[in-house]
């Protein structure tokens, strides 16, 4: 995402495309114990209510909240910041190490 030609252009749709791909990374993980929260600005209490599904459910919360808080930078205080982007994959790549996702793989 971060070589998109018009990334200026689009980074408030690009940050909104890394909240909801974390929040269904985690919907993912959960799954496997028949667990699902739908609503993307619970899960930080869906993480910390589920501690069987999850190994470091503090932290996986903590980091959610943070990749949250970014796109509320970027999308409602106007922030346009392409910097920004790379946090935010920076975010993704720890979310999915904390699933158990290789952030290396295409899957």
């Amino acid at each position: 995402m971060l070589d998109h030609p018009s990334k200026e252009d689009v980074i408030e749709s690009i940050m909104d495309d890394y909240r909801a791909g974390a929040g269904h990374l985690i919907n993912a993980r959960a799954a496997r114990f028949g667990l699902h929260e739908q609503n993307l600005n619970r899960i930080e209490r869906f993480v910390r209510s589920h501690p069987e599904a999850f190994e470091n459910p503090e932290e996986l919360a903590n980091i959610y909240s943070r990749l949250k808080d970014l796109r509320g930078a970027v999308v409602y205080g106007s922030r346009e910041d392409v910097r920004d982007l790379e946090r935010a994959e920076e975010i993704l790549t720890k979310i999915k190490e904390l699933i158990g996702i290789d952030p290396d793989s295409s899957e």
